[in-house]
């Protein structure tokens, strides 16, 4: 640009004072370069100027201006530099009020002047050069800037650095600071072949920087975010504790969050916060007490994370404590019905009691069925056909399956009865309730594991529907479930009837914290619930989940809520039972 505009100078200063001779010893009304110029004693003056004098390709700018003394419907000469002459663009006439104007449309920047050749008592004049400026379309560019490390002791360095993109190699990268009421040029560096830079300053207070790059032909200019790197005033550390008690509240229940600043700090503010989500929020303060310890009561309205911060004096730096979580426990409510504890009732004969014992609750049912009827439906002789074993491997094999929904969907025989002459304890009774529900309906999820049908997962039930199973039933609906508690092959149903949770989100992922109340086995005679818990940790990310820890093992087979019963099997009959529990 300024090799261009020197040779432009050069030129014009040469057509000035070739114009100047011809003035000089051409008479007035001769012609030169094919038009009339006057050689005169009265000067005149041509102004001229663009609008917009920068444009945009293809856009057009206004070229305007006047000529003085008032002279109207002369013409002016409108001229642009080519690079070596200047060229004749167009005449036009002065109005009324000796204005004109041209309109042009340059496709690069461009000079322009106005001629006026002048009259017999005017000399002719041309304006000043202007030039329209065609702005380039350039595309953005983006600087990034950040330091290692912000925070300085005094007399230490900091590397600020960073990329330019798009990639640009080899070019230079100028670093500003801010002096507290203008930016100051700093340093330069250039780029590497991968466009990063950097610079190492020390500053002697906090000072913020900028790293800035001028662009080129094809890209804008830009500049990076403002960095501000900090000097690490000479304090002693502090430090604040802060813990909860207790750390998994019921919902409305408070929780006491203490603490304390050390060195000794007795009778200074203490802040404190919590997460929202996004950002700390304060909540209130306290002082210490003359043993620099304090305290906040919190009634934390779901899974909380909170924070105690001292500001520090002039001796000690600020501090703030470790992050404390608190969980609030949903509490699933339980059911409307808590399903009772009794006897499983087992198949093999080295487990008593058992259901085809003599005198047991079957043989007592089938002798009362013949005192009030006049037969025997053999309900015993067919148990023991059926449910009797003597392999040692079969532990498990019973009728805890039938306890269970006879538990949920049955009211629990508390008393002992005297029907048709015979005696049935608290026992018989619940014996013969079970074996009704010995084939029950049901809905069920989830598939059992170890039967040779199915998936075969051992990972299932699935935590995702265990979760929502508890939600559904136990909390909304308040219904019990049945649980097989064994994700092995053996199966352990148990009446569910109550939960609560605690949760975390982390990663993408809420982490769950589960446990769950069961109804247990207990002696043939007892009447209530006797329960026992379990508890379960599992993640949850939309469709997603999966079991954690001791859970990955230790987890629930399949679940099923018993829905009524089928009549097979056993020949005992709903309604004669019914007859000796009333």
């Amino acid at each position: 640009m300024n090799r261009k505009f020197t040779k432009l100078n050069k030129l014009s200063q040469k057509a000035i004072i070739l114009l100047l001779i011809v003035s000089l010893v051409m008479p007035a009304g001769l012609t030169w370069a094919g038009k009339v110029v006057y050689a005169a004693t009265g000067t005149s003056k041509v102004t001229l100027s663009a609008n917009p004098q920068i444009i945009t390709a293809g856009q057009a700018s206004t070229l305007s201006g006047q000529l003085s003394p008032y002279h109207s419907g002369v013409y002016i000469y409108l001229y642009y530099w080519n690079g070596s002459n200047w060229v004749l663009v167009e005449k036009k006439k002065t109005d009324s009020y000796s204005k004109f104007s041209f309109q042009v449309k340059p496709t690069k920047d461009t000079y322009y002047t106005a001629l006026w050749a002048g009259d017999t008592d005017h000399n002719w004049s041309y304006s000043e050069y202007i030039k329209v400026k065609v702005q380039q379309e350039t595309r953005e560019s983006q600087i990034t800037l950040s330091a290692n490390p912000d925070v300085v002791a005094p007399g230490e360095y900091s590397v600020l650095s960073g990329t330019l993109s798009p990639s640009h190699n080899n070019i230079s990268v100028y670093l500003y600071y801010w002096d507290g009421s203008d930016w100051k040029y700093l340093t330069q560096t250039k780029t590497n072949l991968n466009s990063k830079f950097s610079f190492t300053v020390k500053p002697t207070q906090d000072t913020y920087y900028t790293a800035l790059w001028v662009g080129d032909s094809d890209h804008n200019w830009s500049y990076s975010e403002y960095i501000q790197v900090k000097i690490q005033q000479e304090t002693s550390e502090s430090q604040i504790t802060l813990s909860a008690n207790p750390q998994t509240v019921q919902p409305g229940q408070q929780t006491t969050l203490s603490g304390e600043i050390s060195p000794s700090h007795p009778n200074v503010q203490v802040y404190l916060y919590y997460w929202n989500g996004e950002d700390w929020v304060y909540i209130q303060n306290t002082k210490t007490n003359s043993q620099s310890k304090f305290s906040f009561t919190a009634e934390p309205q779901n899974n909380t994370y909170y924070c105690a911060l001292w500001s520090g004096d002039s001796s000690h730096s600020w501090a703030y404590s470790e992050f404390v979580y608190v969980t609030v426990e949903e509490d699933g409510g339980g059911t409307s019905y808590v399903p009772w504890s009794g006897w499983w009732w087992p198949y093999l004969d080295t487990i008593n009691p058992n259901l085809y014992d003599s005198g047991g609750p079957l043989d007592k049912y089938d002798k009362y069925v013949g005192n009030t009827r006049g037969y025997n439906p053999s309900s015993r002789s067919w148990e023991y056909g059926n449910h009797y074993t003597l392999n040692p491997s079969a532990t498990w094999w019973g009728h805890c399956h039938a306890l269970a929904a006879a538990s949920i969907l049955e009211p629990e025989p508390r008393t002992n009865r005297n029907k048709g002459g015979i005696s049935f304890q608290v026992a018989d009774q619940k014996g013969m309730i079970t074996e009704l529900y010995y084939s029950p309906q049901s809905l069920m999820w989830g598939d059992r594991y170890g039967d040779g049908r199915g998936s075969e997962d051992f990972s299932d039930i699935a935590p995702g529907a265990f979760h929502s199973l508890l939600l559904n039933y136990i909390k909304s609906q308040k219904k019990s479930l049945v649980f097989d508690t064994n994700a092995g092959y053996q199966v352990w149903n148990f009446p569910a009837y109550k939960y609560s949770m605690t949760s975390q989100e982390e990663g993408g992922r809420t982490y769950y914290t589960t446990t769950v109340w069961f109804a247990n086995y207990t002696s043939p005679n007892s009447v209530g619930t006797s329960s026992f818990t379990k508890t379960y940790t599992y993640w949850i990310s939309g469709n997603q989940s999966g079991w954690t820890g001791s859970s990955i093992n230790d987890h629930p087979d399949f679940v099923w809520l018993p829905t009524g019963r089928y009549q097979q099997g056993n020949p005992i009959n709903y309604n004669i039972v019914k007859e000796i529990l009333n």
